[in-house]
Parts: structure tokens; sequence; C-alpha cells
């Protein structure tokens, strides 16, 4: 069964960075309305909102947000493989392996995405009621730059697993140095997150 298009649907694929504004400015007002019903309603401290959060959200993008990285660079090994050669086509059987890890890479990227917009609003609404020592803002600062960093580096990663072109095979025609690049980056994954872990 084939979805729907319309012409609003059509301009935000038109530039897949607007099209992550529009989804992030629906996050924002998600997060918006769970803050005020913790907050007003049920009367909760900000702190015990920022700990319920922290331990549900959080937690959870954390391994999902690792997952999706690792999904992005195997997708976009797909992607930049298939115009090189013709045993990573779109109709062969490793570009249909291809297209599942590019919708997997795409939908976890967004989703990761989503909680890291939910998260900052939530830790950027703790800031903004709580006071501080000079210290305690810097540290307060550093973190939540950490945590925009990583939103932009999943809506880069998004953004390049989505779009129609490849990344490297634009630059690169030989597909052994492009198979390679990746091969590293993806061995390279485990071995940065068991060193930072």
């Amino acid at each position: 069964m084939a979805t729907e298009k319309t012409v609003f649907d059509d301009w935000l694929k038109e530039n897949l960075w607007r099209d992550l504004v529009f989804r992030a400015t629906f996050w924002f007002v998600i997060a918006s309305i769970g803050a005020y019903y913790s907050l007003t309603i049920d009367s909760q401290s900000t702190n015990e909102y920022l700990k319920r959060q922290s331990n549900s959200v959080f937690r959870t993008a954390n391994i999902i947000g690792t997952v999706s990285i690792l999904l992005g660079i195997v997708a976009m090994m797909f992607k930049d493989m298939e115009p090189l050669s013709n045993i990573w086509a779109r109709d062969s059987r490793l570009g249909r392996i291809g297209g599942v890890f590019r919708r997997l890479a795409g939908d976890m990227t967004l989703w990761t995405l989503g909680a890291l917009v939910s998260t900052l609003f939530v830790i950027g609404l703790v800031g903004f009621r709580s006071a501080g020592t000079l210290t305690e803002w810097a540290l307060f600062t550093f973190l939540y730059l950490i945590l925009v960093a990583m939103g932009f580096m999943a809506a880069l990663l998004n953004v390049h697993v989505r779009r129609a072109e490849p990344f490297l095979a634009t630059k690169l025609k030989d597909p052994r140095w492009v198979l390679a690049i990746y091969v590293v980056g993806i061995l390279g994954c485990p071995l940065y997150l068991y060193y930072w872990s």
C-alpha cells in the first residue's frame, strides 16, 4: 500500500535539515507538555523531574544512540558501494540488505535525535530554574554543549544516511578504498566504545 505524498512532504524532503528542524519542533513541544504536567500539575521538584527523565530517556538514548551510530556507518557503506560495484547494486542481494540497514539507521538516528532534543530541553529547564556557583554553571554549560554536539552528530549522520547522494563515492571511485575506509570505521567503533566506557 503506497503512502500519501503531499506538497508539504516534498518541500520538507527537498532539504533534510528542514525536515529535522520540523521534527525537532514537535519533540520540543512534546517535551514542554511533559515538563508542564510533571512540574506544575504533579508538583514534582525540578531535581525529581531531571532524575526521572535521566533514568529513562538518557540511558535508553545512550544504548540506542551507540547502536544507531554503528548502523549509520554500515548503512553509509552500503550506500557508497552501490554506485561503485554491481555486486552492491540496489537490486542485488547486498543492495537489498543495505536497504534494510539504511532504513534502520535512518529511523534509529531520528529516535536518538528526538531523545537528545527532549533531554536538552529537560536539562536546560533544570539549569534555568536552579541557582549555582560559577564553577557549577561552567560545568553545566560544558555538559550541555557536549549534548548539543551529540545531537548535531546524530542529525548529520541521519542526513547522510537518508539523502539520495552517496558520501564517499563522489570523491573516491575505487570501491576497494571506499570499502577499506568503512571497514576501518566499523571495526574502530567497538574499540572506541570499549576505550571510553
